[in-house]
């Protein structure tokens, strides 16, 4: 049920968009023009108006959504305003405003202090200040080093990519540690050795996988993208062009047909150096989340697989793939999902093994005979959806379990 009690918090520009959407019911693009706004712009809008009625949550579908809005917020915003004008003199309530003060600034004041000014060319020097501006400095260095995920969290953004919706999450430049150490993982496999620091440049990164309405964009679109080999999943015989898993991720294509998707939405697969950290920060995290696996965190393996290493502990509900952002609480500490099972994701790098030495913005071998899927999936078990395993495949192939994201 939405919160109806927070329409009282909505800024008022949140609120002139939902008076549009409600009163008028229009489109995105003309509350757009009707504010002198873009698209994107009232969408970022609209997301933050349903996070504060609590009308998004985990497992509701977006026909769900639509229907809390129009059935319990609108007939609320009709009532509330009869014109655009009665929505421009309304104001929001702020929380946790601090109580103004009721004195009176006329009574009960002493008579200022009369503090001499020290002699020329003498100044007292505050040691306190000094001492204290120096501690919080190293203490600031200190959780630097030893916390970077702390920083990096404070420092993620998000943007919405108005060519197919895509959030996209901001990676900042810096440090990580790709690959793994037996001695910190021992469910390394040898292609993930040796663990070695990459340096990479800030990039943005797609925050879900490539959803099955997303790509279907892209086949409408004159052609641009090919439709994917097999219209089935695992355990549904229609799934891309069924509506009811519009926002499933896109299965069945190759790197060809991914990498067209990501030019023709003017972005490109990720490097697995930048898929790496965007799945597991600077600290070598084993999965996105941390360093111990947690079962209702990811689409694997679980209790609906047909495979025989099954994890009976937990039951996700999906027997294949889930919905993109099904598993918020999974989030890497960027805020990236799925990037651990679900499906696995095409990058853009031939595969090559990896050497010991520090490297800048590596894009992998100009040419090969493979080349690597990331991330784990559906039918994996906990050890083959860690953020440090890598899979060579070949570039014509298609999997029902093969997904991909892209980055700019």
């Amino acid at each position: 049920m939405a919160n109806k009690d927070n329409i009282a918090f909505l800024s008022k520009y949140q609120m002139r968009v939902l008076y549009y959407k409600c009163k008028e019911g229009a489109t995105h693009e003309e509350i757009a023009t009707y504010l002198g706004r873009d698209v994107n712009t009232v969408q970022y809008h609209m997301t933050k108006i349903y996070a504060e009625l609590e009308i998004k949550k985990a497992g509701k579908s977006k026909e769900e959504m639509e229907s809390e809005l129009k059935n319990e917020i609108c007939p609320i915003i009709r009532e509330m305003f009869s014109t655009y004008d009665d929505v421009k003199i309304w104001a929001p309530v702020i929380k946790d405003r601090l109580q103004e003060e009721k004195e009176d600034p006329g009574e009960d004041m002493d008579e200022p202090e009369i503090i001499q000014p020290p002699p020329p060319g003498r100044r007292r020097i505050n040691w306190r200040l000094i001492i204290g501006f120096m501690v919080v400095g190293v203490l600031a260095i200190f959780f630097w080093i030893s916390y970077p995920s702390i920083f990096a969290m404070f420092a993620t953004e998000e943007i919405i990519d108005p060519k197919d919706g895509m959030v996209l999450v901001q990676v900042p430049a810096g440090e990580f540690e790709m690959g793994s150490s037996r001695a910190e993982d021992p469910q390394a496999s040898e292609e993930e050795l040796p663990q070695h620091i990459v340096y990479l440049d800030s990039y943005w990164i797609d925050k879900t996988e490539v959803s099955n309405a997303q790509y279907a964009m892209c086949v409408a679109d004159a052609g641009a993208c090919t439709k994917p080999v097999n219209n089935s999943s695992k355990t549904r015989g229609s799934y891309y062009d069924n509506s009811q898993y519009a926002d499933y991720p896109v299965i069945f294509v190759s790197w060809s047909q991914a990498a067209a998707y990501c030019e023709w939405a003017d972005r490109r697969l990720p490097t697995e150096a930048e898929w790496e950290k965007a799945a597991r920060g600077p600290d070598g995290r084993i999965y996105p989340w941390g360093s111990s696996f947690d079962g209702t965190l990811a689409n694997y393996c679980d209790v609906n697989c047909q495979a025989d290493w099954k994890d009976s502990r937990f039951d996700d509900g999906y027997g294949d793939t889930a919905p993109v952002g099904e598993y918020p609480d999974g989030a890497s500490m960027y805020g990236v999902l799925d990037v651990a099972g679900n499906v696995y994701e095409w990058v853009a790098d031939w595969f090559e093994p990896y050497n010991r030495g520090r490297q800048t913005n590596p894009t992998g071998p100009v040419s090969g005979l493979e080349k690597i899927m990331r991330g784990g999936s559906w039918g994996d078990d906990p050890d083959h959806i860690r953020s440090a395993i890598r899979s060579r495949i070949n570039a014509d192939s298609w999997l029902d379990s093969l997904g991909f994201r892209c980055a700019r």
